[in-house]
């Protein structure tokens, strides 16, 4: 399932490579260049033609281990380019039309398992992008919009179980949201406006029994609340409201 995930993103970019290539260009003199650090050793080298770079260019680490692969069009990015750590593993893959990212991008671990994976349009995250633990297990689904979190989020823990799951407006929570244990437990649920947790919500405990409600404006607990003791519901007093944990925003 996870192959099928970025096999298509893949394709696409193949795609547009191919067609950003394929066009008839105009054939100058090319000129080899080389740029070095300050101790001498190769920093990076390619092609120029009329003071701009052209096709190929690698960089490289002090230690003269491959930093980038890169290619150029007209001295702005163009086509695939790789990005290498320090000792040499490959840590990402992005397309670059006319100087900014587009399409198909592919970040990875030092196993060599895919980090994280999605598109790009102009520059910003676009559309479905996905994020996996070292295991190759899906940890992050998320959806953008010209580079917001636009859309349905879903957070998974290492065995597949949901940690999170609800709805991204321009870059703020908005909706229905669910939280769970590491166990599949609901914690809590309730909704988000512009970010922020509004109207009634839903506290529960360990075995998944309630635990607290009542509601919040901008965040805020507000009104009447109530607690459960021995499965029965009874008003609870503000000042003895857990408020620090219950208007907590890092879930």
């Amino acid at each position: 399932m996870k192959n099928q995930y970025y096999s298509s993103l893949y394709l696409i970019g193949s795609l547009i490579t191919f067609f950003s290539f394929t066009s008839t260009q105009p054939i100058f003199a090319q000129s080899k260049k080389q740029e070095f650090y300050k101790d001498g050793s190769l920093k990076a080298e390619g092609k120029e033609v009329k003071g701009n770079k052209e096709g190929y260019w690698f960089l490289y680490y002090p230690n003269g281990i491959t930093m980038a692969f890169e290619n150029y069009q007209y001295d702005k990015l163009n086509g695939f380019s790789k990005y290498y750590s320090p000792d040499g593993k490959l840590e990402r893959k992005e397309m670059w039309i006319n100087g900014m990212l587009q399409d198909s991008a592919f970040f990875y671990y030092p196993n060599g398992q895919i980090k994280r994976t999605g598109i790009y349009r102009d520059g910003a995250y676009e559309g479905l992008w996905l994020s996996f633990y070292e295991d190759g297990t899906l940890a992050r689904r998320v959806f953008y919009t010209k580079g917001q979190l636009d859309g349905l989020v879903e957070e998974y823990f290492t065995d597949g179980s949901l940690i999170q799951s609800g709805t991204y407006k321009n870059g703020q929570k908005q909706g229905s949201w669910t939280y769970y244990d590491e166990n599949g437990v609901v914690m809590s649920r309730g909704v988000y406006k512009e970010g922020k947790k509004n109207g009634y919500w839903i506290h529960y405990d360990e075995n998944g029994k309630p635990k607290y409600e009542g509601k919040y404006e901008n965040g805020k607990v507000t009104g009447d609340w109530f607690y459960y003791k021995k499965g029965k519901r009874k008003k609870a007093k503000k000042k003895k409201l857990p408020i620090k944990e219950l208007e907590y925003e890092g879930e």
